[in-house]
């Protein structure tokens, strides 16, 4: 197990997200999860582990599967227009997007704050419109490079996207950081015993070829890590699966 991993597992919880589905469709899903002996949540689980390459997945086939059946929905084909999100997300600029638009904010605040109280230090207001105008052009030298993009929406503009973006962020913030009603069992973090018992599940349910690597990796090289396999362990493993 790697020590990304390691660390990943630490945030495994339950996570809360509403799905709009027909009686019927529900039906359908309840049978099909018993027919494999899975719950919903289960199901769920370990399709995003699949598509996102996540903490656990189910092997590299499952992954490239998950993903040929992303990229030919029409969401994954890039039909209709973009959105700054999207472009901000594929450039890899969504982080500064943000913290540039968070500091435009307060600065704007301070200056507003500012010529309501005291409106006698000039060099402070003058330091405040520097840093909008610092700001501002981060933004905009990224929503250019957006518009210039052919599929970018002719009639947005910076304050609409970003408004968009901001929406994004603390709807994935909220759920990075809340318990939920719609449980996923891969996402439960019991505490001491009954969490160790519990990673051991959910390695389980990773690939075996995968696990096994990461155990005899483990064994070797995180002898002190709670949790691990010893290397006589992952050896009789190896030994019942006769790699």
């Amino acid at each position: 197990m790697s020590n990304q991993q390691h660390e990943e597992i630490k945030t495994i919880k339950e996570r809360n997200f509403s799905v709009n589905l027909s009686d019927a469709d529900v039906e359908r899903l309840f049978n099909k999860v018993g027919e494999a002996g899975l719950t919903v949540s289960e199901l769920f689980g370990n399709f995003v582990g699949d598509l996102v390459s996540g903490t656990y997945s189910n092997g590299s086939d499952e992954r490239m599967y998950a993903n040929q059946w992303f990229d030919r929905c029409w969401f994954g084909m890039g039909f209709g227009e973009s959105s700054f999100l999207q472009w901000l997300i594929t450039n890899d600029s969504v982080s500064e997007a943000i913290d540039a638009w968070n500091d435009l904010q307060d600065a704007k605040n301070e200056l507003q704050e500012f010529q309501i109280e005291d409106e006698s230090d000039e060099e402070y207001a003058d330091n405040c419109k520097e840093d909008i105008s610092y700001y501002e052009e981060i933004l905009n030298d990224m929503f250019g490079g957006y518009k210039e993009e052919e599929m970018s929406s002719k009639n947005s503009t910076l304050e609409n996207e970003m408004e968009k973006v901001m929406q994004w962020h603390e709807e994935m913030r909220k759920l990075k950081g809340k318990e939920n009603k719609f449980t996923c069992d891969m996402g439960r973090k019991p505490d001491g015993e009954a969490h160790e018992a519990y990673i051991q599940q959910i390695e389980n349910q990773s690939s075996v070829p995968d696990i096994l690597s990461d155990r005899l990796s483990a064994a070797h090289e995180e002898s002190d890590v709670q949790n691990e396999l010893t290397y006589d362990k992952s050896f009789e493993v190896a030994q019942d699966m006769e790699l």
